[in-house]
């Protein structure tokens, strides 16, 4: 809310010195096309941004159902998957050219959004690997090996990785495209040399003015830019980059706030893991707990949300959930948890106890809610075999 805030402030800032600038222009009739075209060029380079931000945001919710694809791919026999994996192939594709036909002059934005690419082309090499292992075992009568299930997973693995670097390479382009966008200065450049031989009196008074407005405007995209962070930080788990409890607060306030809302919340506790920390040392206990926040995100919808809230306690909360679909969902996440972590030729396996609330007949707020959740975990826990 506050960076929307200082983003208003910032284009008031720059609504005013344009109508400086086209007020100067008006004393110089020669020179009024010139700078009505440098107007207008600058509108068409904010549409273009504007038009690069809304293929971002698809892309990065592409990606995201992506990600589930591959997760339910992994752990269900049917060829829907597959071929919903193949859609969404395209579609990121389609996005990535979309992109590319966008005539950028920065270098630096042209090579990030190559770097992009070229990481996008990794991620296809995987899936394509992991649709012909799973071909393999739909349409053949090949033995599920462990040299099979070790192969399988690691590409999985690997995958997972290739697309958060994927992820990591379009946030890059788009942080760069950001700082690239100097549309004003081409503005303010150019009426200042149209008029800079007439009237030095009064381009002295509106360059002051634009100054000002630029100097404030990256005062207060900065200042937007730390105080996200600093909020980001405060509601994100240090270890998993997931939500902690105070992320998890922010995220289901609305819903729970909202009477017309319903959904569930779950509590998971993670089965032997005590043993894999003991035996394996913290290290490896830390990469299971990064690996399992991996899955859980990757599972889950995007108007759900994972949160980390103890040393293994996760707790998911799911508005819109109906009743009927929860066991489905339990048992779909107590087996993704179950597959073997693989860490240094190694098979990790832990499993999970996971207790369920609904809102609002159980609590209205995350506090109640997570106790009930709870004392169902720990029936669970009591009734799973460890």
């Amino acid at each position: 809310m506050q960076l929307t805030k200082y983003k208003k402030v910032s284009l008031n800032l720059v609504i005013i010195n344009l109508v400086i600038v086209i007020f100067l222009a008006t004393f110089t009739y020669s020179k009024k096309e010139e700078i009505l075209k440098s107007i207008i060029s600058t509108l068409v380079d904010h549409e273009r941004v504007n038009v690069t931000y809304t293929t971002y945001g698809n892309l990065v919710y592409s990606v995201s159902d992506y990600k589930s694809t591959v997760a339910l791919l992994s752990i269900t026999k049917s060829v829907e998957q597959i071929q919903q994996l193949q859609k969404l192939d395209t579609l990121i594709s389609d996005f990535l050219s979309d992109l590319s036909m966008t005539k950028y002059t920065d270098a630096k934005v042209i090579m990030s959004l190559k770097s992009a690419q070229l990481k996008w082309k990794d991620c296809q090499e995987l899936t394509t690997k992991i649709v012909a292992k799973k071909r393999l075992l739909l349409f053949s009568k090949e033995p599920y090996t462990s040299e099979l299930l070790q192969e399988s997973t690691k590409l999985y693995l690997d995958l997972d990785n290739a697309l958060q670097e994927f992820i990591g390479t379009l946030r890059s382009f788009i942080r760069t495209l950001d700082r690239t966008q100097k549309s004003l200065d081409t503005v303010f450049d150019a009426t200042s040399a149209s008029l800079s031989m007439m009237y030095n009196t009064l381009l002295a008074s509106g360059v002051m003015s634009i100054l000002i407005s630029i100097f404030t405007s990256e005062y207060l995209r900065k200042l937007a830019l730390s105080e996200k962070t600093a909020l980001t930080k405060s509601n994100t788990d240090f270890l998993t980059s997931i939500h902690n409890r105070s992320g998890l607060e922010s995220e289901s306030l609305y819903y729970l706030d909202n009477p017309n809302e319903s959904g569930i919340l779950l509590m998971l506790d993670l089965n032997k893991f005590k043993q894999v920390n003991d035996r394996y040392g913290h290290t490896v206990g830390d990469y299971v707990l990064k690996v399992i926040a991996k899955r859980l995100q990757g599972r889950l919808r995007a108007k759900d949300s994972v949160a980390r809230i103890g040393g293994d306690e996760f707790v998911i909360f799911c508005p819109d959930m109906k009743a009927s679909g929860v066991q489905n969902l339990i048992g779909e996440i107590k087996v993704l948890i179950s597959l073997p972590i693989m860490y240094n030729n190694d098979f990790l396996e832990v499993g999970s106890s996971i207790g369920v609330s609904y809102f609002p007949k159980d609590g209205k707020t995350l506090e109640e809610l997570c106790d009930i959740a709870d004392k169902s975990m720990y029936k669970d826990k009591k009734d799973t075999p460890h």
